[in-house]
């Protein structure tokens, strides 16, 4: 069988777009507010443009998966992740902690942090 850009010289192999890159900032918001927030902060790893695009996010969720320590490292992410959160309405914030709450962690801080984006 032969290869059609082989056989027709206008007939070009398409180079694969990032058309999803091309939507609109709005819209990309809205579709990583519907899969998991951790989710959503691993595309800032795909480019420069989507490095913060989940800071706009308004919707923040947040589990503590695995028994090590103690849910430290979910409250480390909510602290880190609330400092750079840009959305200018936090309309949802959830923390659920398989274990117990870690002795570090500022509850108070989190609450007012929270409060202070006009958490719905």
């Amino acid at each position: 069988m032969l290869n059609k850009a082989a056989t027709c010289p206008e007939i070009k192999e398409k180079v694969c777009d990032d058309e999803i890159s091309a939507l609109p900032t709005d819209l990309l918001v809205h579709i990583l507010s519907i899969i998991p927030t951790k989710d959503a902060v691993a595309t800032s790893v795909l480019s420069k443009p989507w490095r913060y695009i989940w800071t706009l996010v308004p919707r923040l969720v947040c589990k503590d998966t695995k028994h090590t320590n103690n849910g430290k490292s979910v409250w480390w992410f909510l602290e880190q992740s609330l400092q750079l959160h840009k959305a200018p309405i936090l309309e949802h914030l959830e923390v659920k902690l398989r274990s117990r709450c870690p002795d570090d962690a500022d509850v108070g801080k989190l609450i007012l942090n929270a409060v202070e984006r006009y958490i719905r």
